[in-house]
C-alpha cells in the first residue's frame, strides 16, 4: 500500500510543480477577467468607466472639434469611387470571415484605404516602459500608424526617456510614436477583449504624444486634448475612440489616461453607413498624423544647436502642418499572409492570461498594411502644394485644428530630459 501511495505522489509532483511555475510567470492581459481592474488601478480608464459627478476631465477638451473633423468628406468614398457593387463586395468578404486573420487581410484594408502612412501589424512593443507594471503583457496592436525613426533627430533618439516612451522596438524600420491603433476580432472573438486591448494600446500612444509635446519643458503641461486614436472592429461594427492624458490626481501619482468613444458604425448595414464609418476612420488617421508630425518637428527644433535655431520657430512649428511631408509606405507582397499566425497568437495570449504559458518578450514577425484600392484619389502625393490631403476636403486643414484652450495645472517634471534654453511653451494643439 505504501508503495502504491508513493507512486501516486511521484506522479502528481511534476504537475504540481508545473502549476507553481505557471503561477509565478502569469502575466495579466486583455484576455484576463481582471485586466480592466488592473488598468484602472494604474490610472488607465476605459470608455465604460464611471467617474465621480464632479470630475471634469473625463472627456478631451477638443472632443467637439474631433467630431466635426470626422465628417470631412473623402474623395475615395464618393459614389463614383466606392459604388454599391463595392459595398456588396465588402459585405461578402465580411460574411466570409472565420478567423481574425481574415478580418485583417480582407476586410480591414477596405475600411483603411490606401494612405501613405507608416504602419505595421502585430508588433510586440518590447522597447517601451510599462505603463502599468511588469505584471502585464506588453502591447501588441493588430495595426498601428507611426512616424519613421529617421523623422526623430539623433539627439532625441539618444534621450533615454523618449526612447522608453516613443520608440516601441529596437528595429529601425518599425514606426515610432504610434498614435493610431486598431484591434480586430472574428465573429466568434470577444468584443470586450478588443476594447481592453484598444484601451491599453491607446494609453501608450497618448503617453508618447505627451512625451514629445513636453520635451525640454521645465514643467509638464496637460492641455486635456486628445491626440491619439484607437478603434475596434468586430462582426461588422467599427468603434472609434480617443485617448488623452491628465495630470496625476495626487502629488506622488502618475499621469492618468482616459479613453472616450467617438463614434460607432454598423458598417455592413448599408453603403451610406459604411461610407460614414470609413470616412471617420480615415480622418482619424489624418488627424493623428498631423499631431504626430507636429510634435516631432517641435521636439527636433528644441535639440537644434542654439546658433542655428530661432526660438520663435519652436512655436511656429506647432502652428504649421507637416502633414504634406512624404512618408515611406510599407507594403506586403502577399496580403493573404497578413496575420497568418495571428489566431495561434491569440490562443497563446489566453494561455498566458490563465498562467499556462510564458509570453515571448521579443518582437514577433511583423507585417505591413497591404496597399489596397490603388485607384483611391486619397493617395495623391502629400507633398504637393495644390491642396489639402483630400482635394475635396478643406475642413481637414491643419490650421483649423487650433483653438485657444487653456492648459491644466502644470506639475513638476519628474523624468530627466535635456532642458531647452528657451522658456517658451507650445500652444495647445487640438
Amino acid at each position: 500500500m505504501a508503495s502504491t501511495q508513493s507512486s501516486k505522489t511521484s506522479r502528481r509532483t511534476p504537475s504540481t510543480n508545473a502549476t507553481s511555475v505557471g503561477n509565478r510567470s502569469r502575466k495579466s492581459s486583455a484576455y484576463s477577467k481582471n485586466f480592466e481592474e488592473h488598468l484602472i488601478d494604474h490610472g488607465v480608464y476605459p470608455a465604460s468607466y464611471e467617474y465621480d459627478d464632479d470630475y471634469t476631465h473625463a472627456e478631451p477638451r477638443n472632443l467637439d472639434l474631433l467630431h466635426d473633423q470626422l465628417l470631412a468628406p473623402r474623395a475615395s468614398l464618393s459614389p463614383s469611387a466606392f459604388s454599391q457593387p463595392h459595398f456588396r463586395d465588402f459585405q461578402r468578404k465580411n460574411n466570409q470571415v472565420t478567423f481574425e486573420r481574415d478580418v485583417m487581410s480582407t476586410v480591414f484594408p477596405i475600411i483603411c484605404g490606401d494612405r501613405d502612412n507608416s504602419n505595421r501589424q502585430n508588433v510586440l512593443f518590447t522597447g517601451l516602459e510599462p505603463i502599468t507594471d511588469n505584471t502585464a503583457v506588453k502591447p501588441k496592436p493588430d495595426f498601428f500608424d507611426g512616424a519613421r525613426l529617421q523623422d526623430l533627430s539623433q539627439g532625441l533618439r539618444k534621450d533615454q526617456y523618449l526612447r522608453s516612451t516613443v520608440i516601441p522596438t529596437k528595429h529601425s524600420n518599425i514606426p515610432i510614436a504610434p498614435n493610431v491603433f486598431t484591434e480586430a476580432k472574428a465573429p466568434s472573438g470577444g468584443a470586450d477583449v478588443a476594447g481592453r486591448q484598444a484601451c491599453y494600446d491607446g494609453a501608450y500612444g497618448a503617453r508618447a504624444m505627451h512625451a514629445l509635446q513636453n520635451y525640454g519643458e521645465a514643467e509638464l503641461k496637460y492641455d486635456g486634448n486628445a491626440y491619439t486614436f484607437s478603434s475596434t472592429y468586430h462582426d461588422g461594427t467599427l468603434k472609434l475612440y480617443t485617448h488623452h492624458v491628465t495630470a496625476p490626481s495626487t502629488a506622488e501619482g502618475q499621469p492618468e489616461y482616459h479613453m472616450t468613444q467617438l463614434k460607432a458604425y454598423a458598417l455592413t448595414s448599408d453603403r451610406e453607413t459604411f461610407v460614414s464609418g470609413a470616412t471617420a476612420f480615415r480622418n482619424t488617421r489624418e488627424m493623428a498624423k498631423r499631431h504626430r508630425d507636429t510634435f516631432i518637428q517641435a521636439a527636433n527644433m528644441r535639440t537644434a544647436p542654439a546658433t542655428t535655431m530661432d526660438h520663435a520657430d519652436v512655436s511656429v512649428a506647432c502652428e504649421e502642418t507637416s502633414a504634406f511631408a512624404q512618408h515611406e509606405t510599407f507594403e506586403s507582397a502577399d496580403p493573404s499572409a497578413c496575420g497568418a499566425w495571428q489566431d495561434a497568437d491569440n490562443a497563446l495570449q489566453e494561455l498566458i492570461a490563465n498562467g499556462e504559458a510564458e509570453p515571448l518578450q521579443d518582437e514577433a514577425e511583423t507585417t505591413a498594411m497591404p496597399r489596397y484600392l490603388r485607384a483611391e484619389e486619397d493617395s495623391q502625393n502629400l507633398s504637393q502644394d495644390s491642396g489639402p490631403l483630400d482635394h475635396d476636403d478643406p475642413s481637414l486643414s491643419f490650421a483649423s485644428s487650433f483653438t485657444s484652450f487653456d492648459t491644466e495645472k502644470k506639475r513638476p517634471r519628474h523624468s530627466v530630459s535635456p532642458p531647452t534654453k528657451s522658456k517658451r511653451t507650445l500652444p495647445a494643439l487640438q
